[in-house]
């Protein structure tokens, strides 16, 4: 992502803002000031096996995340997704449900989430810690991951660090 970045209050040419105010902040990173959503465009098709790692400052805001593989017409290529809620914690999502794990979010400031994917198996990670693992996730397979922000209050999400390993 640190190389689709411009300059200081200017949207990056290279995501697809389906809503909401996103925009570079004078500290050189994306940020979220008002609900919305945006995708990162791949070059290919999300393969079985990624990593994601988001860091995120929220200044304490409860805001909403989720966050997703999607079609070009923003709708979700699977069935599993990945919920940051500053309000309940971190979920890791299916078919089969979803239960909120990491309560010590709430209020956070800052967050290091990691989500490592082979296949059916998911595991969830804050900081180091695993608070989450699926058997049967499905990510499915498209070009865009899609990030949904809601919630947000007097403070910005800040996106930190977005990092999508698929090798």
């Amino acid at each position: 992502l640190d190389e689709i970045l411009g300059a200081p209050g200017t949207t990056p040419d290279d995501l697809h803002v389906w809503g909401g105010d996103l925009a570079v902040n004078d500290e050189g990173f994306l940020a979220m000031s008002a609900p919305g959503a945006f995708d990162i465009v791949l070059g290919e098709a999300m393969p079985e096996a990624f990593t994601l790692e988001v860091d995120l400052a929220m200044g304490g805001t409860p805001a909403f995340l989720q966050i997703a593989v999607a079609t070009e017409t923003g709708d979700p290529a699977g069935a599993s997704y990945l919920i940051i809620d500053g309000e309940s914690g971190l979920a890791l999502g299916s078919e089969s449900g979803g239960e909120y794990v990491a309560p010590e979010i709430v209020g956070a400031d800052t967050l290091a989430v990691r989500l490592a994917v082979n296949g059916p198996d998911a595991q969830l990670y804050l900081g180091d810690a695993l608070v989450a693992s699926l058997t049967d996730a499905d990510f499915g397979s498209d070009v865009r991951l899609q990030i949904v922000v809601d919630n947000v209050a007097d403070t910005p999400v800040q996106f930190e660090r977005i990092r999508l390993a698929t090798d």
